[in-house]
């Protein structure tokens, strides 16, 4: 009997220290960012889409083509986005006949205007 009770005193203190391994930086004490802010993923030359405001996690990085339609995951998913590319891009709802956006070269744009969060189907030179 005294054997499973140490080894459940054991498990017991094992799981309060795991618990703590895993308590938020911020809860610690410390300050850490929880969301990646990734602009400078982006390559030089082409267009950036993020499903997650200001440039969080990875983007999906679109040649610098004159139409294109998203890819299925950034379809009505664009929240924010980035042209490094030398030519004046707009973003488009419903194909191409709502222009909902648009960046001059090298602009980018952490937090869609009002209204067009998450409505972006495909993207264009203007």
């Amino acid at each position: 009997m005294r054997r499973t009770l140490v080894r459940l005193s054991i498990t017991l203190s094992g799981a309060a220290m795991l618990a703590g391994a895993f308590v938020p930086a911020a809860a610690a004490g410390t300050e850490s960012p929880i969301q990646v802010n990734s602009l400078g993923d982006c390559p030089n030359g082409r267009v950036c889409m993020w499903t997650a405001g200001n440039f969080a996690y990875a983007p999906t990085a679109y040649p610098a083509v004159s139409f294109r339609s998203l890819n299925p995951g950034d379809h009505d998913q664009v929240s924010s986005w980035a042209n490094k590319t030398s030519y004046q891009y707009c973003l488009y709802d419903n194909g191409n006949s709502v222009l909902i956006d648009t960046l001059s070269p090298g602009k980018s744009r952490g937090t869609m205007p009002a209204g067009t969060n998450d409505r972006a189907d495909s993207y264009g030179r203007c």
